[in-house]
C-alpha cells in the first residue's frame, strides 16, 4: 500500500505505464465531473467519482482484488480507510471472479485520506475503505482501477 498526496504522484509514474494518464484525469476533475467514469483502456482502466454517505458503522469487511489495483482519492471531505496484508485476514466469501473480489475480516490499521490524498491499493492490501464517518459534510471521492 502507498499513501501520499497528488502533489507527489509523478514519483510513482514509472511504477505503472498508466499512472501519468491515471493521476493527470484525476488531477483534472471538477465538481462537474462527480459521478462520472472515465474510460482511458476499455476493460482495462478507468477513473470513476462519487459523492457518498458512509454506511453504517459495522456493516464493513475487508475487501481485496486480484486482477486489479486500486488508487482511492478524495476530492472533498475526510474518508476513513482500514488496510492489512490479505494473508493475515480470514475469508468470509469465495473469491469473486467476475467481480475481482473478496471479502475478508480481521484486524488491520487505519489512516485517513483529506483531499488531494490518494493510496495505491495492490492484490496484497486488503482495505476497508469508508471505514467510519469522520465530518459531517459531504465525502467526494473515486477509484481508479488498472488490470494487472
Amino acid at each position: 500500500m502507498i499513501i501520499d498526496n497528488l502533489k507527489n504522484s509523478e514519483t510513482y509514474y514509472a511504477m505503472n505505464s498508466y499512472f501519468p494518464d491515471i493521476f493527470s484525469k484525476i488531477k483534472s476533475i471538477t465538481k462537474t465531473d462527480i459521478g462520472k467514469k472515465f474510460v482511458l483502456a476499455e476493460g482495462v482502466v478507468w477513473v470513476s467519482t462519487t459523492a457518498t454517505d458512509y454506511p453504517p458503522d459495522g456493516e464493513r469487511q475487508f475487501e481485496a482484488h486480484r486482477n486489479f489495483l486500486d488508487i482511492h482519492f478524495v476530492l472533498a471531505g475526510e474518508e476513513s480507510f482500514a488496510y492489512a496484508d490479505v494473508d493475515t485476514l480470514t475469508p468470509i466469501t469465495e473469491y469473486n471472479l467476475q467481480e475481482d473480489y473478496v471479502l475478508l475480516t480481521g484486524r488491520g490499521n487505519e489512516f485517513t485520506l483529506r483531499p488531494g490524498d490518494f493510496c495505491i491499493v495492490y492484490p496484497q492490501d486488503a482495505h476497508i475503505p469508508k471505514l467510519k464517518k469522520l465530518s459531517n459534510g459531504a465525502l467526494i471521492h473515486g477509484v481508479a482501477k488498472i488490470k494487472l
